[in-house]
């Protein structure tokens, strides 16, 4: 286990190492062959132990603190063979995450579209009352004109 992996990955890797070696495992020589710190190593050995994913035996306490025996438990074989892991926990929850992600966008975006639609359909009834108004007003200028023409026939009638 490199130092770059994640919490998820470390307490998998515990697991399934204390089922792999049927007399447990000896933290201290367990951090060493994997190059990582013991106290990392406690500290994901107690969640686990906490959690009833692996039974821990205290074995010595000195001054470089507790040394500890790991052996796995069938609730940690099921839970790292049938559940996944935490790692398949990890990518569950991502994938959650992702999801409400997406509908958060997607409700954002048709909320534009609602709002654009209501936008446009003001717009039109504004360019609509407009015509409207243009067209009344063309009307007027014929009936004017019509006048016109009548008054100015009447003019250029010969009087009799």
């Amino acid at each position: 286990m490199k130092t770059d992996r994640n919490k998820a990955e470390g307490l998998d890797y515990i697991i399934t190492a204390s089922h792999d070696r049927s007399k447990g495992i000896d933290i201290t020589r367990f951090a060493a062959d994997i190059n990582e710190s013991v106290h990392k190593l406690n500290y994901y050995s107690e969640i686990l132990a906490d959690m009833d994913l692996v039974s821990i035996r205290e074995v010595a306490n000195s001054g470089d603190g507790v040394k500890y025996l790991i052996s796995g438990t069938s609730k940690g074989f099921c839970f790292i063979n049938i559940d996944g892991g935490f790692e398949s926990q990890r990518r569950t929850e991502r994938k959650k995450a992702i999801w409400q992600l997406t509908k958060t966008v997607a409700n954002i975006g048709n909320a534009m579209i609602v709002i654009s639609v209501a936008v446009a359909a003001i717009w039109f009834q504004y360019k609509q009352h407009q015509m409207d108004h243009q067209r009344i007003d063309s009307e007027q200028f014929f009936q004017k004109i019509e006048i016109l023409e009548k008054v100015i026939n009447q003019i250029n009638e010969p009087k009799q």
